[in-house]
C-alpha cells in the first residue's frame, strides 16, 4: 500500500481539486501485456450515478482498441470528458530494468499505441480541452533494447557504442519483435490492483485506503 499511497499523493497534486473525472483505460483486453488499462478500470470506484456528497463524481470506461471497435479512443473520450481525465496504459520500456518496476505519471497526455509504432490520435489537454493525466507502466520491451542493455552491461557502461552495436546485430531481423516477462499475467494483475487503489484514493479523499481496497474485487 505504500507505493499506492505515493502514487495517490502525486495524482492529487496533478488533479483539479473538484469536478467530474473520467478514468480511461487504454489497450486490448484480449492481450495480457496490453490489458493494464482495462484491468485498472474494473477496479475503479464509479460514483457519477450516485447522490453521495462525500464522494467525488467519477466515471470509467475501457473502450478497447481501434482495430476491434472502429472508434478512435480520443473521439470517445472527448464526448465523456468534463473536468479532468486520467488515462491508464501499458508502455514499452526504454530500458529492460524498467519492466514492471516503474510507474510513469505525466500531465502531457498520451498517444495510444506510440510505444509499439502504432500511432493514434493523442489524448492530451489540447485535444480533450481539460487536464489529462497519463499513468503508465512499462510491460513490454523491444528485443533490440534487450540486446542493447546486455551489451552495455558487458561493456560495463551505457554508451552510444552499445546502441550502435545492438542495431548492427539486429539489423537482419524484423524490427518489431516485442517481448514480455514470463510472469506477465501475475504482473498485470498485481499492478492493475495497485493503480486502481491509488487512483481511487486520489479521487475519493474522504475514504480511507483500507476502505477503498474492498472496491477492487
Amino acid at each position: 500500500m505504500d507505493i499506492a499511497r505515493e502514487v495517490a499523493q502525486m495524482l492529487r497534486m496533478m488533479l483539479p481539486p473538484q469536478g467530474d473525472v473520467l478514468v480511461l483505460g487504454l489497450g486490448n483486453r484480449r492481450m495480457t501485456a496490453d490489458a493494464l488499462g482495462d484491468r485498472v478500470v474494473s477496479g475503479i470506484l464509479v460514483t457519477r450515478h450516485m447522490q453521495e456528497e462525500r464522494l467525488r463524481s467519477v466515471c470509467a470506461v475501457a473502450p478497447g482498441v481501434l482495430g476491434i471497435t472502429g472508434v478512435e479512443t480520443a473521439e470517445l473520450a472527448l464526448g465523456l470528458a468534463e473536468r479532468a481525465v486520467i488515462v491508464v496504459d501499458a508502455l514499452a520500456a526504454m530500458e529492460t530494468a524498467h519492466i514492471g518496476t516503474t510507474i510513469q505519471l505525466t500531465d502531457t497526455g498520451i498517444r495510444p499505441g506510440s510505444g509499439v509504432g502504432n500511432h493514434r490520435k493523442g489524448i492530451t489537454a489540447e485535444t480533450m480541452h481539460v487536464p489529462v493525466i497519463a499513468v503508465g507502466i512499462p510491460l513490454v520491451v523491444y528485443a533490440s533494447t534487450i540486446v542493447r542493455d546486455a551489451l552495455a552491461d558487458m561493456m560495463q557502461h551505457e554508451s552510444d557504442d552499445a546502441q550502435a552495436l545492438a542495431e548492427q546485430l539486429t539489423s537482419g531481423y524484423p524490427r518489431d519483435f516485442v517481448v514480455t516477462p514470463r510472469n506477465i499475467d501475475e504482473l498485470v494483475a498485481g499492478l492493475a490492483d495497485l493503480l486502481a487503489l491509488a487512483i481511487n484514493s486520489a479521487l475519493q479523499t474522504n475514504l480511507e485506503m483500507e476502505e477503498l481496497s474492498h472496491c477492487l474485487h
